[in-house]
């Protein structure tokens, strides 16, 4: 008969290993995540890797937000535009409006459905655009920022330029997932220029890929400037967003905020 300590010492040699940490049984197992099959021994190295993984998705979404972000072209003027820093007080209607966009961004953006930011000068039309816009590239949008005059001598410069093509300028504006065209309604278009940014708005259309506009322009004002054509499309697929209220310049210079007149000026539209 063997003894207590031979039979514990054979036992031994076939006890099952248990991690220190969880408890669990050592044992080789695979796991999968986004389509990546992974090698783990116990929960708590499941939860090590799983942590690894995230980290790194982070690291990279982090990475790839920046890039999106500078290739947005948002002038340094409008970096510090957000929903926070937007004063509220001054257009509380159109903010709340705003907000609830971007509330359901994702939603928004996967069936196509824009803004245009309509009113007068000064209001915060530009600001929200680009914290708007922001928010987009946060969800993982590409995004792409232009104002409306700078578009006429983009293209304009298309025509006579042996760098960006038309067609390359054309298909950059038709494919970015997030387009705002600012201060449209400023500058006298050519017809050859009109054309193009029909052929723009119907291409972002047809592909539900959103536009957001600010102008001046409200109403019928706005439908002789663009023509029917793209007004229809802009109400087919926009909210439109109407801003009122004295220019936040005007009143900042006139000291009508409390402030002194004369104080720093932001530019924001």
């Amino acid at each position: 008969m063997k003894s207590i300590s031979s039979l514990q010492n054979a036992q031994g040699n076939t006890q099952k290993k248990v991690c220190s940490k969880c408890g669990e049984e050592i044992a080789l197992r695979r796991g999968e995540h986004n389509g990546i099959t992974f090698a783990y021994f116990c929960r708590c190295d499941y939860e090590e890797r799983m942590r690894a993984f995230t980290e790194r998705e982070e690291a990279e979404k982090k990475q790839r937000v920046e890039e999106l972000f500078k290739d947005a072209r948002i002038g340094r003027r409008y970096h510090s535009c957000t929903l926070d820093s937007f004063k509220q007080e001054l257009n509380p209607e159109a903010y709340r409006a705003v907000l609830r966009y971007v509330q359901d961004i994702e939603r928004n953006v996967e069936k196509g459905i824009g803004l245009v930011l309509c009113g007068p000068v000064g209001t915060g039309k530009t600001h929200l655009a680009v914290a708007v816009l922001k928010e987009a590239i946060g969800a993982g949008y590409s995004g792409l920022f232009q104002t409306a005059p700078e578009l006429m001598y983009r293209w304009n410069a298309t025509y006579s330029s042996s760098g960006t093509t038309e067609e390359e300028f054309f298909r950059t504006l038709r494919d970015v997932r997030f387009l705002v065209i600012d201060d449209l309604g400023k500058g006298k278009w050519s017809e050859r220029v009109a054309e193009r940014l029909y052929a723009v708005i119907n291409a972002r259309y047809n592909e539900l890929n959103p536009t957001v506009i600010t102008t001046n322009l409200v109403g019928q004002d706005l439908r002789k400037y663009v023509g029917d054509a793209i007004a229809d499309r802009l109400y087919d697929s926009c909210l439109f967003i109407e801003f009122k209220g004295k220019s936040f310049r005007v009143a900042r210079l006139k000291g009508e905020n409390g402030n002194e007149a004369g104080s720093a000026p932001t530019g924001k539209d």
